[in-house]
This record gives C-alpha cells, structure tokens and sequence, in this order.
C-alpha cells in the first residue's frame, strides 16, 4: 500500500482494505496525461504555383494558405526552416511538398509541382547568292519572332548582337542564332550559294570557243 491518497483503513482477515476505493486507486488512472493538441483539428493547405517563365534563371513561386488553426508558419520540403511568408520565389520546374505548423506544433503537408514556360518563338534566316569565283559577297537576314529582346549571332562559335544582318560571307552553310531576353536560344541552318555565271562571263566563253582558242 503505497499510495498516500487514502483516508482510512479497514483491518479485516489479516488484511487492510482500502475504505476510499478512489484515493486508492493506481496513479496512472488518476493522471491521464495531457491532451494531445493536434487532436480533433482539421488543417487545410491550398498551395498555388506559378510557372517558371523563360530559359534564364528560375522564376516559379509558390504561394500558400493554411486554414483550421492559428499561428501558421510556413516552409518548403522537409529540410526548409519555417517562416512566416506565404510564398516561396525564385523556383525552378520540379515537385515539391508545403508544409504548414500552428502555434501549437501541429502540421500538415501538400504536394506541389512547379512547371516550366520556356519562351517560344520563331526564327526565319534569308541568305543573297555571292557574285560567284570565290568572292565573299554573300549575305544572311536573320529576323525572329514570337518574344521580345532579340539578340543574333552566326554559328556556335559567333558573338550575339543586336543586328540580325550578316555580311561578306563565302558561299556555305551557316547556323543562325537568335536569343530573346529570357535567354531562350533557337537556330537555324542556311546556305549562302555561288551566284550565277554573269552575261559577259558566257559572252567571252562563247567568243573564245568559236576561235578554238
């Protein structure tokens, strides 16, 4: 007999029984514990994201709401740190998990995912023949539409400007490029030919060949 709770006792048949069977009672029925906080709630997380726009740096955000409790705090993936923001920027395309806390540590999770916009426009590359024997006379209009902020070069290996004409080429096949102002890239062959033989060129074959010279 352990517990002090007890007011008396009765000694009956060499034993002493408890008068008070609720004093006497085990401890742990007495004290059931603390509640559990979470118990009963209903959390719920609407998470809203924005695409990432473009081919440059990552733009997509996340903005999320937590109803059925108070004190939210907000983080983004297990290992994120909470804050009190709504919204997560600066996101690339991928999946995601939201995690909302109250002020009473309970928690509730969402799965998001984060697409991805890349800018889409159209490249059109116009080549003029050379005058023919070898010159580099040759030229490309290069033009692109679909987005805003153009910037061209010539081949993998050229510098982009602000001018889509390119001049003084042989005649060939060139990669045209055009890059708009989210970075995103678009190409396209095109051959500059040897312009036909001239007039005088045939006048003057045709005179030596009937002098057999």
């Amino acid at each position: 007999m352990n517990n002090q709770k007890f007011f008396s006792l009765l000694f009956f048949g060499g034993l002493f029984i408890c008068a008070n069977f609720i004093s006497c009672s085990k401890g742990g029925d007495d004290n059931p514990g603390p509640a559990d906080p979470c118990a009963g709630k209903t959390i719920l997380i609407t998470a809203t994201p924005t695409a990432s726009v473009g081919c440059g740096a990552p733009s997509g955000s996340i903005t999320v709401a937590a109803s059925g409790s108070t004190g939210f705090t907000y983080k983004l993936n297990a290992a994120g740190t909470y804050q009190a923001a709504t919204s997560f920027n600066g996101l690339a395309a991928g999946n995601y998990t939201v995690f909302a806390k109250d002020a009473a540590g309970c928690e509730k999770s969402q799965a998001v995912t984060v697409t991805a916009t890349g800018a889409t426009f159209t490249i059109t590359a116009n080549a003029t023949p050379t005058n023919g024997c070898g010159t580099t006379t040759g030229t490309i209009v290069v033009t692109a539409a679909g987005s805003t902020g153009f910037t061209y070069k010539l081949n993998a290996g050229g510098t982009y400007q602000a001018s889509g004409n390119f001049s003084a080429l042989a005649e060939g096949t060139y990669t045209v490029f055009a890059k708009d102002g989210t970075g995103c890239e678009n190409s396209q062959a095109v051959t500059v030919t040897a312009g036909a033989i001239g007039p005088k060129f045939t006048a003057v074959r045709n005179l030596l060949n009937a002098r057999c010279i």
